[in-house]
């Protein structure tokens, strides 16, 4: 993402250091983390690997970390999160669910989780599919 903003004129691009994360342009560690401390910002859009009534959880620890500290440094956080993820936990909780303002996830969520995450957060957002659902062979 860093370098498709890099060169845009009507934005100035500050990006934290740590160690890079093979495969995901994500920078970890104690230097993101301090980095990401000092920040004010309106709003953090969070993905993580899954998510319960109690809240989002992800797989690694020193993304954990970073995500922890983005939502305390954000005004409003908003998890964007694929359907199948609802109802799920992994290893490390990130922040709970009181935490996150909104969630927004595609319309294969169920009835029964979109009441039950409706009542926990103060906007579920349900976005179309684009094409078509996803079928069962593409997991």
């Amino acid at each position: 993402m860093a370098g498709v903003l890099a060169n845009k004129n009507h934005i100035s691009l500050v990006v934290p250091g740590g160690v890079c994360r093979p495969g995901a342009y994500v920078l970890l560690g104690e230097t993101a983390t301090k980095f990401v401390r000092e920040l004010n910002c309106d709003h953090y859009f969070l993905c993580t690997h899954a998510l319960d009534q109690a809240g989002p959880s992800d797989t690694l620890l020193d993304l954990v970390q970073l995500q922890r500290e983005m939502v305390g440094a954000a005004v409003e956080t908003t998890l964007i999160i694929d359907s199948s993820k609802f109802g799920s936990r992994v290893l490390y909780n990130v922040v709970p669910i009181q935490k996150l303002k909104r969630i927004i996830t595609d319309e294969g969520l169920s009835v029964e989780d979109r009441e039950r995450y409706q009542s926990l957060v103060e906007e579920l957002v349900i976005a179309p599919y684009v094409d078509s659902p996803p079928s069962e062979s593409n997991d």
